[in-house]
């Protein structure tokens, strides 16, 4: 003890230079030499890279006449891209609104589209918002949606463009996606589209889906309408059923009495009710599709014994006639980068 006070210096000297030696190891062996597995790691590589490069064992090799392919690929990938956007028109960039500016235009499509449904003889449901519903009357939506909102009103006039020109009888709903998982949520049922704004490798695909009520002629020319749009828009899914029951003859003609009664319709399909489970809708449309298809059955058996009626009775037998249809369509419109 009496030793350690007499060189207390000395002690104090051997113990910093303990540490200090083994910090300098450290250094050395740990920190120092995993940067040079590291470099050896990356000389390694660029070795391998260049003795393939020397010995033309890479495939592609990167000759100049490879160089050159590569080019014209990429040109001729260029030119398709270039020609898709002359084939298909963009759509124009939505003007800069604030708040107040949104919800006036809003409002001002919507009496648009409504007015153009009006003058085209289409119906629509009362206080009909074209999936806008939940956004009518807000007084502070986010800003930052307000681009995106606008976007796709710019599609919705175009879809409701062609379902006017092809004179459907009436739509019934129009679908589309929130813009934002957080500030865009759609309470309304009618107006809500359990999708999403999807990437693609020209730019990006928004879905929407529409049912409405027409004949086969009308169809065909909301098809035909769609597929000749200045816009890029793919039909992703379409769904036909009777909307209704089909007229063959006059229940109270002599053909329809000998017939029997005609079978009832099962009505309209079934619409998402608030609250309501995918489960119990599924349930529902089940239910309604067992029926529709009894129906369809009845009306066959029950038009034989009218046409059957009709012949006994030396009457006109109607072979077919058209019957109204009700449609759930689902597009995608594809924006171009």
């Amino acid at each position: 003890m009496a030793w350690l006070k007499r060189n207390l210096f000395f002690v104090l000297g051997m113990a910093a230079g303990m540490i200090l030696t083994g910090y300098c190891a450290y250094v050395f062996f740990f920190v120092d030499l995993s940067k040079n597995v590291d470099l050896d790691k990356d000389y390694a590589d660029n070795a391998s890279q260049y003795d393939a490069l020397r010995t033309n064992t890479r495939v592609p090799y990167p000759s100049e006449e490879n160089i050159q392919h590569a080019r014209e690929d990429q040109t001729q990938v260029k030119a398709v891209v270039d020609e898709l956007h002359k084939t298909f028109v963009p759509f124009p960039a939505p003007p800069p609104l604030d708040a107040k500016g949104f919800s006036e235009y809003l409002e001002n499509t919507i009496f648009d589209l409504r007015t153009k449904a009006t003058n085209a003889e289409v119906g629509v449901p009362d206080d009909f918002a074209y999936g806008f519903t939940d956004l009518r009357g807000k007084l502070n939506p986010p800003l930052e949606n307000i681009p995106l909102w606008m976007q796709q009103l710019a599609e919705i006039k175009t879809l409701c463009d062609i379902l006017y020109h092809a004179k459907i009888n009436s739509l019934i709903s129009l679908r589309r996606v929130p813009v934002s998982t957080s500030n865009d949520s759609i309470v309304t049922v009618n107006d809500l589209l359990s999708a999403r704004i999807a990437p693609t490798p020209f730019g990006t695909a928004t879905p929407y889906k529409m049912e409405f009520k027409c004949f086969s002629r009308e169809l065909a020319a909301v098809l035909d309408g769609l597929a000749r749009s200045s816009n890029f828009i793919s039909v992703k899914n379409i769904v036909v059923k009777p909307a209704g029951p089909r007229t063959i003859d006059q229940p109270g003609s002599v053909a329809a009495v000998l017939a029997g009664d005609q079978p009832v319709p099962p009505g309209d399909a079934p619409v998402r009710r608030p609250r309501e489970t995918p489960a119990q809708y599924e349930a529902e449309m089940r239910q309604y599709n067992m029926k529709a298809m009894n129906y369809q059955r009845a009306m066959e058996a029950w038009a034989a014994k009218v046409a059957s009626g009709r012949a006994g009775l030396g009457l006109p037998v109607t072979v077919e006639r058209e019957q109204l249809l009700y449609i759930t369509l689902s597009v995608e419109v594809v924006k171009f980068k």
